[in-house]
């Protein structure tokens, strides 16, 4: 148990306290002041991060009234660092710190991948110097002045300056207190403060230490991201549906922060075309990003008008008649899409039920809503009134559709209702009409047995025969179809449709016509007597290629065709 500890200070950083404790008991070695303190000489001094702060809560005096918890919440980082993390991340770093020990807590945490340099050399504010001397007798570094970021005094708005307290030169088990030796002639950033950078400068310095003070409930990193891409879609940073308008959410962020600035924060790898949202938020990128780039985000959409967009700002209502929250506002995005010279807006409820409105080339919204999708509500009823044997009317006076909704959902479904399968009064009249009543034609052929038709039947077959001998004849060989007959006698579409009434020529066409195998025959016939015309050994391959038929290969063409084979075997 120690029997001395240092009284803390406000905004003082545990990293602060320990090397006070160190200059106050006059030790002249780290690794003694880390037995004193741990219990153990390997501790590493963690200026953001530090671990093993359990073992340091047991040998400090009881009445001090200092836990673990309290420690990390109220002296170290771990507010600013796990701000925007989830539950699950907060609880393991948490436990990292104070039982298991803080190595390699910076990769677990991503914050070793990030742009964002790490804090090297603490900092200070002179007129904080000033008023600590005076009111103190001593110095102490402040948490707030160590954030990344951070280059304003928020109590008196002077800029920081760098100490000559560089982490990298000194031991990594040596803690080194604020002293007026190493506490002057630091540097500090050359920004006007007239200027508008200025302004951003203090405001991110007063975001950053909130923070430390009132962490953000916790969230998983997709949930950050969404909210940042709905945000951009308000403000107009959207491209169709579901594409961000990166080029333009780059300049318009570069315009904002400006690049010089954000070297300052982020290190010279900023660049001009330094993308934040694919780098940073991207579905791609795993882990959580750096708080600094939330907190720089946040500047910017809070600094970025809201758009109204065509259909108003939501949220929408759900139309679903069958839902008791029916004209609640319960739908808070709407996809949009043209068609022609309207804007249609699909509108998608939880409950499943979706509806879609137009905006017509004027800018009016239309009062009347089109049904998409009907939700699960819809479905249960549908099946519940088939079940109870309910008319096709009274399901649709129960679910508020027509009838042929009704119809159309129970095809979608794979329902088959008594009132589907006989289908509808129209269509029933109809079909009756059709086996009952006698065609025009029909009755002009039982009333005329010689009539007009009879005498086309025998010109048109005779047409059909001859178109039949022209198509055959053809160098090189054009398949005989339905399709090419019509072409060749100049009534393309025509003769299928009146196979009812012209029986002879619908018998002859069947005769003309080639199957897709005898064509492929006549093809190979016709390639082989060309190749030997030519004096070339008929080939399979060579036939494929001259015949022209890419799907038949030419061991099918070898085996369908032996003599083919012979030729093969004898060049």
């Amino acid at each position: 148990m120690l029997s001395y500890f240092p009284q803390i200070y406000r905004d003082e950083l545990l990293y602060s306290v320990l090397a006070r404790y160190h200059r106050h008991t006059g030790s002249t070695s780290p690794t003694q002041t880390l037995e004193d303190l741990f219990g153990n000489r390997h501790v590493h001094a963690s200026l953001d991060l530090p671990g093993h702060l359990a073992r340091l809560v047991r040998r400090i005096p009881p009445e001090r009234g200092l836990s673990s918890q309290r420690m990390v919440y109220e002296l170290t980082l771990y507010p600013y660092f796990l701000a925007f993390s989830d539950e699950i991340r907060r609880h393991d770093a948490l436990l990292a710190m104070t039982k298991n020990g803080a190595a390699g807590l910076h990769m677990r945490l991503g914050l070793a991948a990030t742009l964002v340099p790490a804090i090297s050399q603490l900092r200070y504010c002179p007129a904080c110097v000033n008023e600590m001397d005076a009111t103190l007798g001593e110095l102490y570094w402040r948490r707030s002045h160590q954030l990344p970021g951070v280059l304003v005094c928020i109590d008196h708005g002077e800029p920081l300056r760098l100490s000559q307290v560089r982490l990298g030169r000194e031991s990594p088990h040596a803690f080194i207190a604020a002293l007026r030796d190493n506490c002057q002639h630091g540097e500090t950033p050359s920004i006007e403060r007239s200027s508008s950078t200025w302004q951003r400068i203090e405001d991110l310095a007063q975001r950053s230490t909130s923070l430390l003070n009132q962490m953000p409930p916790p969230r998983a990193p997709e949930e950050w991201r969404s909210d940042y891409h709905d945000a951009l879609v308000d403000r107009g940073f959207l491209r169709g549906n579901a594409k961000m308008a990166l080029a333009r959410l780059n300049e318009q962020f570069l315009q904002f922060h400006r690049l010089e600035w954000l070297r300052h924060l982020l290190g010279n790898k900023v660049h001009a075309g330094f993308d934040l949202w694919s780098a940073v938020f991207s579905r791609k990128r795993g882990g959580s990003p750096h708080p600094l780039y939330h907190l720089l985000l946040q500047q910017f959409l809070d600094c970025c008008p809201q758009i109204e967009g065509p259909f108003g700002r939501g949220p929408w209502p759900c139309l679903n008649p069958l839902e008791p929250h029916q004209g609640q506002l319960l739908i808070h995005s709407v996809s949009t899409h043209r068609n022609r010279k309207w804007t249609i807006g699909v509108f998608r409820c939880d409950c499943g039920y979706q509806y879609c409105r137009h905006v017509n080339e004027d800018g009016l919204v239309s009062d009347r809503h089109r049904p998409l999708a009907y939700g699960r509500i819809f479905e249960i009823g549908l099946r519940e009134a088939i079940r109870s044997g309910e008319s096709l009317r009274s399901t649709a006076r129960l679910l508020h559709v027509d009838a042929n909704t009704v119809r159309r959902q129970c095809v979608q479904l794979g329902l088959s209702p008594r009132w589907l399968l006989l289908g509808s009064p129209k269509e029933c009249r109809n079909q009756h009409a059709r086996i009952s009543a006698p065609t025009k034609r029909a009755r002009q052929r039982t009333n005329h047995p010689d009539s007009v038709s009879d005498q086309l039947d025998v010109v048109w077959r005779e047409k059909v025969l001859a178109a039949a001998a022209v198509i055959r004849a053809i160098d090189p060989p054009q398949r005989v179809s339905k399709t090419r007959l019509e072409r060749q006698i100049d009534r393309p579409g025509c003769l299928q449709k009146k196979f009812a009434y012209l029986p002879l020529t619908a018998t002859a066409i069947q005769e003309v016509l080639e199957s897709v195998e005898t064509f492929r025959l006549r093809r190979v016939k016709w390639a082989v007597a060309q190749l030997q015309a030519q004096g070339i050994t008929p080939m399979p391959w060579r036939v494929q290629r001259k015949a022209g038929l890419r799907h038949l290969s030419p061991q099918e063409i070898e085996l369908n065709f032996p003599d083919l084979g012979a030729f093969a075997k004898r060049s």
